[in-house]
């Protein structure tokens, strides 16, 4: 069976392209480029002096990688452990504002006269607020709010939480301070 493809030129072409050996004919080196006459072999390039015996990363390069690789991934942590410590914060600053609040709603539901006058201190608060104090100031104050000796129909309510804060970029301890007045009916 004769194939009509193949004819001289295209023989002589194959034949650039393909030598023979033992085991048959392998590819040459060159790889064919085609052009519109037929294949042509592709000119090789002579190698650049930058790239001779370089196959893959140098034991120096890959340091490299790993070093700003790590470093990355090390302010990452360090942004969630921030992140973390702001949110145990904002909890502690929260909790500290409702415990106030109790405290606050406590002496409002007395009657002015068995509210004493007096500073109490509850440090530490019973569970589960162990981390938290609390002081709650009860004074007499005159109509422009400065502090009285005697009974002026007018009590100033100081309650302040304290307790330590998880931030290290703040001071060590952090308050919430709620103030009320109450008068006489």
């Amino acid at each position: 069976m004769k194939y009509s493809f193949l004819n001289k030129s295209t023989w002589s072409s194959l034949r650039s392209i393909f030598r023979f050996s033992n085991d048959g004919f392998t590819p040459h080196q060159s790889r064919p480029a085609f052009s519109g006459t037929g294949f042509q072999p592709k000119p090789q390039r002579a190698p650049t002096p930058l790239l001779l015996g370089r196959e893959g990363f140098t034991f120096l390069e890959t340091m490299i990688a790993i070093l700003v690789l790590a470093t990355g991934i090390v302010a990452i942590l360090q942004i969630f452990s921030l992140a973390l410590n702001v949110e145990t914060s904002n909890q502690r600053e929260t909790q500290g504002a409702l415990l106030a609040q109790e405290k606050m709603e406590e002496i409002n539901s007395l009657n002015y006269e068995d509210i004493e006058v007096t500073t109490q201190t509850e440090n530490p608060l019973p569970s589960p607020f162990e981390k938290f104090s609390r002081e709650t100031k009860v004074i007499y104050v005159d109509s422009n709010l400065q502090q009285s000796l005697s009974d002026t129909g007018l009590k100033k309510i100081e309650v302040t939480i304290t307790w330590k804060s998880p931030l290290k970029m703040k001071e060590t301890h952090a308050t919430t301070t709620l103030i009320t007045l109450i008068a006489k009916r």
